[in-house]
């Protein structure tokens, strides 16, 4: 990695600071990282978004394993999703930030019933540190490119670019980038006033209906008697209560069960127990669904 600065780079830069992309990809990648911290100095910035050109590798999903993959579709997964999100200059040296984005979706069906012990909710103080939290990690210039090829993506060798591409295309777009203009054009532009937002606020195209926030979490999440967990636990409890007759039937019958079958009554009234649970199951979610399509 090179740590160099403009004050102890033997470069010559300064006399033209701009270079078109194809004369940039045909520069060595020490002399790329010297030019980029060149530029980033040059134009008074400390850090530069790389989320555009490409900062998005790509993602991987954690599923349930073992039994619980049967609760897979009311349970959801874990989807990580990795970013370079900028460099960014400290103490001279150039620095890549790589983001991990992990969305813990659906998970929260369970909150406040006794299933919460087999399938725990997220851990966080809030919403977004329990269902989206991110990890963010720095890396200097040959740590970041050695590290991409081993990110657990799928196919990653095939989506990745040569490191001398990656760094031609941040000096490329950190030449397009002109933050004393920015700040002269905002300088410029007219403040809004008091008068002119109260006439913005009641304008036709923001008037919106009362209690418009109630309705998109009633029709989004709904009210507790009509969450999936509760739905889920009376079916549990009614197949529960089923099956109690039948299993008394097949153990005074035990006798009979067994040489047909091949296994012992209690396997068959589990066995039962499961099929009246699955339909049940099924039942109340097209139900429920059903009912949601009809009232959009």
């Amino acid at each position: 990695m090179s740590k160099t600065t403009i004050q102890n780079t033997n470069h010559t830069f300064g006399k033209r600071p701009h270079y078109e992309l194809k004369e940039l990809q045909t520069w060595s990648e020490n002399t790329l990282i010297e030019y980029i911290i060149f530029t980033m100095q040059r134009k008074g910035i400390t850090e530069f978004s790389t989320t555009l050109f490409p900062g998005y590798f790509g993602c991987r999903y954690d599923r349930p394993e073992g039994w619980h993959l049967l609760f897979w579709p009311f349970l959801g997964g874990y989807r990580h999703t990795y970013e370079w999100t900028r460099v960014f200059l400290k103490d001279g040296e150039l620095l890549f930030e790589l983001e991990e984005r992990i969305s813990k979706y659906k998970y929260d069906l369970f909150e406040d019933t006794f299933l919460e012990n087999i399938f725990p909710s997220p851990v966080g103080r809030t919403v977004g540190e329990r269902y989206c939290p991110t990890i963010i990690t720095h890396y200097d210039a040959d740590e970041f490119f050695d590290m991409l090829p081993h990110l657990p993506i799928k196919d990653i060798q095939s989506k990745l670019w040569t490191k001398q591409r990656y760094l031609a295309d941040v000096a490329s777009s950190l030449e397009l980038c002109n933050p004393q203009r920015e700040a002269a054009d905002e300088a410029r532009r007219p403040k809004m006033t008091l008068e002119q937002a109260k006439v913005l606020i009641n304008a036709p195209h923001f008037k919106i209906k009362p209690n418009w926030m109630s309705e998109i979490k009633d029709e989004c999440f709904g009210p507790k008697k009509t969450k999936f967990s509760l739905r889920l636990l009376w079916i549990f409890l009614i197949s529960f209560v089923v099956s109690i007759p039948v299993g008394v039937f097949l153990h005074n019958n035990q006798y009979q069960v067994e040489p047909q079958f091949g296994f012992s009554w209690l396997m068959a009234t589990l066995i039962f127990f499961g099929m009246w649970f699955g339909i049940s199951l099924l039942i109340d979610l097209f139900e429920h669904h059903s009912r949601v399509y009809i009232k959009r």
